[in-house]
């Protein structure tokens, strides 16, 4: 992995992390027009995590 990745791939953590907590919040403020799906959508940011930080 080059550096320029990780970065890329953080950017789009940081980014998906964002629409991840705006759609907690709408759940948490009972307005949600989400569905079960869209958080399912987000599973793989787990995997990402591993991607980015477990380069042991």
């Amino acid at each position: 992995k080059t550096m320029r990745d990780i970065i890329y791939r953080n950017d789009e953590l940081e980014q998906q992390l964002n629409e991840l907590r705006d759609i907690v919040s709408d759940v948490a403020n009972e307005r949600a027009t989400t569905n079960f799906y869209d958080i399912l959508r987000f599973m793989p940011i787990t995997n990402m995590f591993i991607d980015v930080f477990g380069m042991s």
